[in-house]
C-alpha cells in the first residue's frame, strides 16, 4: 500500500485544524472532488480506525488518532528531507528486508520506507528470527544508495543504532547499547538492527537498514520472556508508534546525512563513547570454541578489540561471533 493522495490530503487537513471543524465544501475543494468523494474517503478513514465526527454545517472534526501505520498518517507527520518520503506499507509480509531488497533496483528512491504491520520471518543477525507480532512494534527497512566505499559499511550499522538510542532516550529510557547492533533495556533486548549491503570494488550501490523495536507488546512467548522486552513492559504506557517512527526517522536522516558528508570518524567515535561496552569482561562464542577477554577497543572499520586472557589482542567481526557481557548494566 502506497500513499494516497487525496486520504493524505484530508488527514492534513484535519490535522492542521485539529479540535476545530473543516467543511466538507473545504475539504472537496482542496480535492477537486464532490462531497460524496469526500463523504467515501472519511469512511475509510472512519474503517481504518479513526473517529472523525461529522456536523451538519460545521463539517468534520478529527476526534481520535488510532495506533496505526497507514502510509498517510506517517507522512502528516515527518520532517525528513527524503527519508520516509516515499513508503511501502504491508498489513503482513514476510520481512521488510526482504521485500526491500526486492525492489531496491527498481524505483526505490533514497530513503524509502518499507514497513509492516506483522512479519512473519522476521530476521536478526546471524539469521535469528525476530518476534514480530502485529499492531504491536516497529518492523520497517529503509533503502539508502550511498555510493561510498564498502569499508564504511559497519557505520550504517552504528548511525541507526544511535538514532534509536537517541529517541528512546529523549523518552526517559536508559538504554544499553550492546556491539554490533542491539539496544537493551533493563538486560532484556528492546531493538536491533540489520544492514545488508549489494557492492562491487570500490563502491556500495544500495544497503538496506532494516529495524526492529518492541514498542507495546504485553508479552512474549515463553522463550523469549526473559530476553526481550516491550517499551510499554517498561512504563506501563502505550506508545504511538507512527509518531516514534516520525521521530526515528529525523535523527537517523541527520546521522546519514553527516555519514555521506565524510564524518565517519566523527560519527563512530560518537558510537564507541555510547557503547557501555569498553572495559567491560565478555564471553566470546564462535562456531568451534569460546574464550573470555576484555573489551579494549573498537577499531576504524568496526571490529571489536579484545584482549584475551593471555594478554593477546584480536579484532573480532560481527558475522564471526555472539557475545555474553558480564557487569550487564
Amino acid at each position: 500500500m502506497r500513499i494516497n493522495e487525496k486520504r493524505l490530503t484530508i488527514l492534513k487537513l484535519l490535522h492542521k485544524n485539529k479540535n476545530e471543524f473543516v467543511s466538507g465544501a473545504e475539504i472537496a475543494e482542496k480535492l477537486e472532488a464532490s462531497r460524496t468523494t469526500v463523504s467515501n474517503y472519511i469512511e475509510e478513514l472512519r474503517a481504518k480506525g479513526y473517529i472523525i465526527e461529522a456536523r451538519t454545517n460545521k463539517g468534520y472534526i478529527l476526534k481520535f488518532v488510532p495506533d496505526n501505520l497507514l502510509p498517510e498518517e506517517i507522512y502528516c507527520g515527518l520532517k525528513t528531507d527524503f527519508m520516509g518520503r516515499k513508503i511501502e506499507f504491508f498489513p503482513e509480509i514476510d520481512s521488510t528486508n526482504k521485500k526491500a531488497k526486492e525492489i531496491a533496483g527498481s524505483d526505490a528512491g533514497e530513503g524509502m520506507l518499507v514497513i509492516a504491520d506483522r512479519q512473519t520471518e522476521g530476521r536478526g543477525r546471524r539469521g535469528k528470527n525476530w518476534f514480530s507480532p502485529e499492531r504491536t512494534g516497529l518492523w520497517f527497512s529503509l533503502i539508502l544508495k550511498p555510493h561510498f566505499r564498502p569499508r564504511i559499511s559497519p557505520v550504517l550499522t552504528f548511525i541507526a543504532s544511535l538514532a534509536v538510542k537517541k529517541v528512546l532516550l529523549k523518552k526517559g529510557f536508559t538504554v544499553f547499547l550492546k556491539w554490533p547492533n542491539d539496544l537493551y533495556i533493563n538486560k532484556k533486548k528492546v531493538a536491533g538492527i540489520l544492514v545488508e549491503i549489494d557492492s562491487e570494488i570500490g563502491h556500495i550501490n544500495r544497503a538496506v537498514v532494516g529495524f526492529g523495536i518492541n514498542v507495546n507488546q504485553d508479552k512474549f512467548p515463553s522463550e523469549l520472556k526473559n530476553r526481550a522486552i516491550s517499551l510499554k513492559q517498561v512504563t506501563g504506557e502505550t506508545y504511538s508508534r507512527s509518531k516514534l517512527l516520525q521521530e526515528l526517522l529525523f535523527v537517523f536522516e541527520d546521522y546519514y546525512k553527516k555519514l555521506k558528508q565524510g564524518q565517519e570518524s566523527q560519527l563512530l567515535g560518537e558510537w564507541k563513547s555510547q557503547l557501555d561496552l569498553i572495559g567491560k569482561k565478555v564471553n566470546i562464542k564462535q562456531e568451534n570454541n569460546s574464550f573470555y577477554g576484555q573489551v579494549v577497543d573498537v577499531s576504524d572499520r568496526g571490529a571489536l578489540v579484545i584482549k584475551d586472557t593471555s594478554g593477546h589482542k584480536r579484532n573480532l567481526w560481527a558475522g564471526d561471533i555472539s557475545l555474553d557481557v558480564e557487569d550487564f548494566q
